[in-house]
């Protein structure tokens, strides 16, 4: 949705700055169960 949204080259669009400050609070929970986890992001390629 972010690459869609950045097509339109509208840097001030809310669904585009809504969807990225999602994926951000997304990205940073990910992070933080996974490093509870001991998870590491070498751990995760395949």
């Amino acid at each position: 949705m972010i690459a869609l949204h950045k097509r339109k080259g509208d840097s001030e669009d809310m669904m585009l700055i809504q969807y990225q400050y999602r994926r951000e609070i997304f990205l940073k929970a990910l992070s933080q169960l996974l490093n509870e986890l001991n998870i590491t992001p070498a751990d995760l390629a395949a």
